[in-house]
């Protein structure tokens, strides 16, 4: 089974993250093919194949990518599929992950070169390519992000969070964004709570925890822990959005040219991957996936498991890059300042002709 290989970046690289351009290539993006449109939600059986299938007659040439991640977290099942039950090996690539804490780390991380690909929010990439990075999004792994707003036990409803901390990671933030989005679905602005930046979900976790603030947006499966542990759920993100692309494959163009083979190869497995986790007769071994990569109790997994799959169908189904979801990142991006309207088409972020090409054999 793979494991992370690599320790984290050091503290200089988070430092970086304010110098994209600095570090972007000097061309421009190369034109992007449009993208289909999204796919419906997935049928109640799969056609997916089996993993002992997965191997193509004839042996590709082994590669090991780094693989930036922000951390062990559910919006990464299909990727831990792939890694485990040797989807990306049977296309003759390893994943080499490291965890990276914030999505900005890994964009910096992937402009400057230590990263292959990176696992990470897309609002991050499209925010570096209009400082001038060259990159590109190449697939899709979350199509609908399912965030639980947790507090303490004295806050009843979410309206009674006015005048409280919020913690959230990023002013500029899609997580923070949703947050907003979903507390103003119940009429709770802006300007009504006191939002402390804390960081990742790890870190709004802890922040909870220690009482610094009074409810943070939690991701799976930290939100049924901490809920065990006394804290209430007041919302879903899901009552106020649905289609928000959230984690995506991403590279940098002129590696993705110079590397093509690896990356459709890369994007085979990882489409295999996302058929399996959808499958339900791979529930079990699904579900043994998310305890072993996140180190969480099997109820949690299985709470996750029926949440984001069964429920919500949090994945996107084959991986594919979904428009109305890019569409939502651009409006966001575009309330926080950081594109001009009219907003540009998300052609203009994406190249889907690496995973048109990876077709499962």
């Amino acid at each position: 089974m793979q494991r992370p290989g690599r320790s984290l970046i050091v503290a200089a690289l988070a430092a970086s993250s304010l110098a994209v351009a600095a570090c972007a290539p000097a061309a421009a993006p190369a034109a992007a093919p449009a993208a289909s449109a999204a796919p419906a939600a997935p049928a109640a059986q799969s056609t997916a194949p089996a993993a002992s299938t997965a191997a193509p007659s004839a042996a590709p040439k082994p590669v090991t990518l780094q693989f930036g991640m922000t951390g062990p977290q559910a919006v990464y099942w299909a990727s831990f599929v792939g890694m485990d039950k040797g989807f990306f090996a049977a296309e003759g690539i390893t994943l080499d992950p490291t965890y990276m804490d914030t999505s900005a780390r890994n964009a910096t991380a992937l402009v400057g070169g230590s990263l292959d690909v990176a696992g990470t929010s897309p609002d991050t990439i499209i925010t570096a390519v209009e400082k001038g990075a060259d990159l590109a999004v190449v697939a899709e792994e979350i199509s609908k992000p399912v965030y639980s707003i947790v507090a303490s036990p004295d806050i009843p409803n979410v309206p009674a969070l006015k005048g409280h901390k919020v913690a959230h990671s990023g002013a500029k933030s899609g997580t923070t964004w949703m947050l907003l989005q979903t507390l103003a679905h119940y009429g709770v602005q802006e300007s009504d709570v006191d939002l402390v930046l804390t960081g990742g979900t790890s870190s709004r976790y802890a922040a909870l925890k220690s009482g610094a603030v009074a409810a943070a947006a939690m991701l799976q499966p930290d939100d049924f822990r901490v809920m065990d542990e006394g804290f209430v759920r007041l919302a879903m993100s899901t009552e106020a959005i649905q289609d928000f692309t959230f984690n995506t494959y991403n590279v940098r163009r002129d590696w993705a040219r110079q590397h093509d083979d690896e990356l459709v190869r890369l994007l085979r497995g990882f489409r295999r991957a996302m058929d399996w986790l959808y499958d339900p007769a791979n529930k079990d071994e699904a579900i043994a996936v998310l305890m072993d990569r996140t180190k969480q109790e099997e109820k949690y997994a299985r709470q996750t498991y029926n949440l984001s799959l069964v429920q919500e169908h949090m994945f996107a189904e084959h991986g594919q890059i979904g428009l109305k979801g890019m569409q939502a990142v651009l409006e966001q991006l575009a309330d926080a300042g950081e594109v001009s309207r009219p907003l540009p088409s998300p052609d203009k972020y994406i190249d889907t002709s690496y995973w048109e090409r990876a077709e499962p054999r």
